[in-house]
């Protein structure tokens, strides 16, 4: 049994040591389970990927589809696939969000209120600097 023990932290650290000189250098994305549509895109070998672009969803219906996406390594191995689920909201010039609200747990008396800029594009950073290390929930109206 120790001499099994043995090989297998062997084999571990021989992992770990391989696995510190892995990079990303590719990925592949799809939506609504489409693979024979992927988008397949080379990266210069990097240790940490951050990854932002923007994705066309002009001819998709409205309603609940599936972005999916995965990394590949200098190995060749793929990372497994996260799938995400999004609501596509019907296009109407009716009825625009102009304001949004929003607080952490139930402080509703600090509540922000914002305007965003663009139509249906959403980023904003909210500050959590003075919340405790525990988990918190975020409403809005």
């Amino acid at each position: 049994m120790k001499h099994i023990l043995n090989i297998l932290c062997m084999l571990f650290a021989v992992w770990g040591l391989s696995a510190q000189q892995n990079n990303i250098v590719g990925y592949e994305y799809w939506l609504d389970n489409n693979y024979a549509a992927k988008t397949s895109q080379a990266v210069s070998p990097t240790k940490t990927f951050q990854w932002q672009t923007t994705i066309s969803c002009d001819n998709l219906a409205a309603g609940i589809h599936t972005f999916s996406v995965r990394f590949k390594d200098t190995n060749g191995a793929w990372s497994p696939t996260v799938n995400q689920y999004f609501y596509k909201v019907e296009k109407t010039s009716v009825n625009s969000i102009v304001t949004y609200e929003y607080w952490i747990d139930n402080e509703a008396r600090v509540m922000q209120t914002i305007n965003p800029t663009a139509q249906y594009h959403f980023l904003q950073n909210i500050a959590v600097d003075e919340l405790t290390r525990i988990i918190h929930r975020a409403h809005n109206l």
